[in-house]
């Protein structure tokens, strides 16, 4: 049965093509940028365009993909126009189309998890940072080892909101302003007296600085409402620390030996529980008593805040007093009494920004396929826009009539009310 299929399969393909190329221009540019490498001298992968009836279904649809994504012809080789790829390309999706439905014992199945963060990171130009894209996607289930099982990959109504939610969170991230002009930059010197994230007990204030003695899971960042960044960016950081009372118990706490390391990430916010944990983005080898100063550009989105932890401190610095305590070394009140050992004093904590090479930044120009932002009052803009992202998103030519669905909801959601931006949010998620 199965060398019967692939047989019906090839002979539907190759009628399918020859149908869409009555022209015969589909045969002329496979002559000009194919044949060369994949002809009856050359075939390079092993395949021959010159002669369709000896390709399947599978080479049409490697070949779609390549053509598609612009793999093929290589860069050092001449390149079909946009009008010539879109020919080739039409040709090829109505060949896989017209040939019928998967071949036995292909399972139709979504993205997972994984992916989706991936294609979704990469389709608006999101930068590579604490925003997860597929955050808020249920985990995948794990089979062997493997998270691209089909049989387990299935959409539910449930799971359905819950990509449409993640799309628009995304889309947030990717178009954080309205505005034409750059969001203005604004430095933030951190008010030790209103730090955050640490118990009492574990820090302190010293001067004009605060010190941080405990490791693990602890962070210290700017307990006000200005510690959110309210625009995706480049932020400049500056600190300034040192490490401080290493031998203030009788036994040397961790770090027993090597510096002190102060660790510098990235936390969104309203975000509890495990994924309260954070990226570190980047550590620093302290010396003792001796302050030091570190700045650096790092990229910060929206919704995020910046924090420092102790990096390899104790986690819990308790145990070690209790363990001394019964031993005899510790008087039995120091079990309730402010740690004092080892610790990250930070004298400043200070944040400049947003800063930008260019504007619009790439999430913009990825989403809008202009350097500069459309008005999206005018129906154009946004026909040629939608049009622009349905072919990055759909990955193929589309026709206007495919997105005229789309521009009409488009101006629906803002006759109801919405602005434009976030009109074009709902749409672009749908």
């Amino acid at each position: 049965m199965k060398p019967l299929y692939f047989l019906l399969t090839s002979l539907c393909l190759v009628s399918a093509v020859r149908a869409a190329d009555s022209s015969g221009n589909v045969r002329q540019l496979l002559q000009t940028y194919c044949v060369q490498c994949h002809g009856p001298d050359k075939q390079k992968g092993d395949v021959r365009l010159d002669d369709p009836a000896k390709l399947d279904r599978k080479h049409w649809e490697m070949i779609y993909e390549q053509i598609t994504s612009s793999e093929m012809p290589p860069d050092d080789e001449k390149q079909p126009t946009e009008t010539e790829r879109d020919t080739l390309s039409a040709a090829f999706l109505a060949a896989i189309s017209n040939a019928g439905g998967a071949a036995p014992g292909v399972t139709f199945r979504r993205l997972n998890k994984r992916e989706y963060g991936q294609t979704v990171r990469d389709l608006l130009g999101l930068q590579s940072g604490t925003f997860d894209p597929a955050e808020y996607i249920y985990d995948d289930e794990i089979t062997d080892g493997f998270d691209t099982r089909a049989n387990s990959l299935v959409i539910s109504n449930e799971l359905l909101i819950e990509y449409m939610q993640a799309a628009q969170k995304a889309l947030r991230q990717a178009l954080f302003s309205a505005e034409p002009t750059p969001p203005s930059s604004q430095t933030i010197d951190v008010n030790f007296k209103k730090i955050d994230g640490v118990a009492n007990r574990y820090s302190d204030m010293e001067g004009n600085g605060v010190i941080l003695r405990v490791g693990g899971r602890a962070k210290l960042y700017d307990g006000t409402e200005q510690r959110t960044m309210q625009s995706a960016g480049r932020y400049r950081i500056t600190l300034s620390a040192c490490g401080v009372d290493r031998d203030a118990y009788p036994e040397l706490f961790a770090p027993e030996s090597g510096p002190l390391v102060l660790g510098f990430g990235i936390l969104q916010d309203g975000v509890e529980g495990l994924s309260a944990s954070g990226k570190l983005l980047k550590t620093f080898e302290l010396k003792d008593n001796e302050d030091q100063t570190f700045t650096f550009d790092t990229w910060i989105e929206k919704g995020h805040f910046p924090y420092i932890n102790f990096e390899n401190g104790h986690g819990k610095p308790i145990i070690q007093v209790r363990a001394l305590i019964r031993r005899k070394k510790l008087p039995a009140a120091a079990a309730k009494e402010p740690f004092h050992g080892p610790g990250i004093k930070l004298n400043q904590f200070k944040i400049e920004g947003p800063f930008y090479d260019q504007w619009p930044p790439a999430s913009f120009r990825a989403i809008y396929g202009s350097d500069t932002i459309p008005k999206l009052a005018d129906p154009a803009a946004r026909s040629a826009l939608v049009q622009h992202f349905a072919r990055r998103a759909f990955r193929r030519p589309v026709q206007l009539s495919e997105i005229q669905p789309y521009l009409t909801f488009f101006e629906a959601k803002h006759t109801a009310g919405s602005e434009w931006h976030e009109a074009l949010i709902d749409t672009l998620a749908a």
